[in-house]
């Protein structure tokens, strides 16, 4: 059984390469989504929970609109660099 301090650092390593490479795609792809499908139904200034949030580039682009965005990643690199 895992403990309970325990956290999930198998993306550490690769948080660099997600931040440069994969996380400003995501965003363009995910955001139109989330704005079509989400963001119309909540109020403005609303708290979204952004869950494996990876460097937070969609927490961060939320958060420029208006809302409060907590962000949780179990990868310590990858909220570091976010």
């Amino acid at each position: 059984m895992t403990p309970m301090h325990a956290r999930y650092a198998e993306y550490d390593p690769f948080a660099w390469i997600y931040n440069r490479h994969w996380g400003p795609v995501a965003i363009q792809r995910f955001l139109p989504i989330v704005e079509k499908l989400v963001l119309p139904h909540l109020p403005t200034g609303a708290h979204i929970l952004d869950l494996c949030c990876g460097t937070g580039q969609l927490s961060h682009a939320l958060a420029e609109r208006g809302y409060q965005v907590t962000g949780i990643d179990g990868s310590e690199n990858m909220i570091r660099l976010g």
